[in-house]
């Protein structure tokens, strides 16, 4: 279990260190390790724990809590989908990029609707994150497009959508604060969720703002990884 956050941790300083130094080739395989690392983590806190068997697959080991490790695993393969295709930017003409972001978009997207799912199985679904995600949504594109000068394009309507269902997920942690059952898990998942929106929104200045230098991939970067690390360890908070 242990094993598995350190691996994540070099796998990551490697590909940030390749990152940085425009060595594409050797990032994009660091940073498939480190992504696939989240799933390892998740697994080897439930085999730790020994739930995982073949029991774990046909429901007959706590329950009470497959759901939420279901749809974590999910929302972590989603994220190491997502990871895969925006790390062939580098790869193409700008020309793609476009594309590559929007599949890359629908897969993040796809895993935040996952974790709300997982979320939505230890906690009632709060219509008071809706209205948070709306208004955190419109300030930043409010404050993105006439302020900060993003220019989104073509990815306008995409990006609402993601930023909706992102802010939606972090609503839920912030709302749903007092009714998780471990307090501990409670102030964990809203910090990894917040990390994961603070990312987004630096990373935001650099696929739309042009602001694509090393501290700002710095920074996107390590927000993000920590946010995935601890989303995937999570789950220790409950069992």
């Amino acid at each position: 279990m242990i094993g598995t956050i350190i691996f994540a941790v070099i796998s990551f300083c490697v590909f940030l260190y390749f990152e940085l130094k425009r060595q594409f080739v050797i990032a994009f395989l660091f940073k498939a390790l480190a992504s696939f690392s989240f799933i390892l983590i998740l697994l080897s806190i439930l085999l730790y724990d020994y739930w995982v068997s073949i029991d774990l697959f046909l429901g007959y080991i706590h329950p009470e809590l497959l759901g939420f490790a279901y749809f974590l695993i999910l929302g972590l393969v989603c994220g190491f989908a997502g990871d895969l295709i925006l790390g062939l930017r580098p790869f193409f003409d700008e020309t793609r990029h476009t594309l590559i972001i929007l599949a890359g978009t629908i897969f993040f997207a796809s895993g935040h609707v996952f974790y709300l799912f997982g979320i939505m199985t230890l906690i009632d679904f709060s219509w008071w994150a809706v209205g948070f995600s709306i208004i955190v949504s419109a300030l930043i594109f409010v404050i993105g497009i006439r302020f900060m000068k993003l220019k989104f394009k073509k990815l306008l309507i995409p990006s609402i959508g993601y930023s909706f269902l992102l802010f939606l997920m972090v609503g839920m942690t912030i709302f749903g604060f007092n009714n998780f059952e471990s307090k501990s898990f409670s102030i964990a998942i809203l910090i990894f969720a917040v990390l994961f929106g603070l990312s987004d929104i630096v990373l935001s200045q650099i696929y739309f703002g042009g602001k694509e230098t090393n501290l700002m991939k710095a920074v996107n970067l390590s927000m993000y990884y920590l946010a995935q690390i601890g989303i995937a360890s999570s789950i220790l908070f409950l069992i």
